[in-house]
């Protein structure tokens, strides 16, 4: 199998007994929007929604106690949260395809221009 163009995807939970849900959340994010490097992290009380190849500091935020209790909201949620995210960097909603990226909406040029780098190099 050639991984070359294989997203990178993962996540990091401060408690086991989140895993279970960051790995359901990593699914409903490769569902909706494939292609995109997904990387879910919860910690103190947040899950963070983040496409490492744009930046490994900047994403989307829910707080974890919105979101615990109801499966059917909570996937209404994440799907709302990554493609807000995606529009933010002007990327399609959809299956990642080779957009430029230019910026991301409210996230300074100067957190962007390494990942920006990182992210022509992997779609060339």
């Amino acid at each position: 199998m050639n991984t070359a163009n294989m997203p990178m995807v993962g996540y990091d939970c401060e408690h086991d007994r989140d895993d279970s849900m960051a790995d359901e959340v990593l699914s409903i994010l490769l569902t909706a929007y494939p292609g995109y490097d997904w990387f879910v992290t919860i910690r103190s009380g947040v899950m963070h929604i983040k496409i490492l190849t744009l930046s490994d500091r900047w994403g989307m935020a829910l707080h974890y106690n919105d979101i615990k209790h109801n499966a059917g909201a909570r996937k209404k949620d994440i799907i709302r949260a990554a493609g807000e995210f995606l529009e933010r960097a002007n990327l399609h909603r959809g299956k990642a395809r080779r957009d430029a990226l230019k910026r991301i909406e409210g996230v300074p040029q100067r957190h962007l221009d390494g990942n920006l780098l990182r992210l022509i190099s992997k779609v060339i």
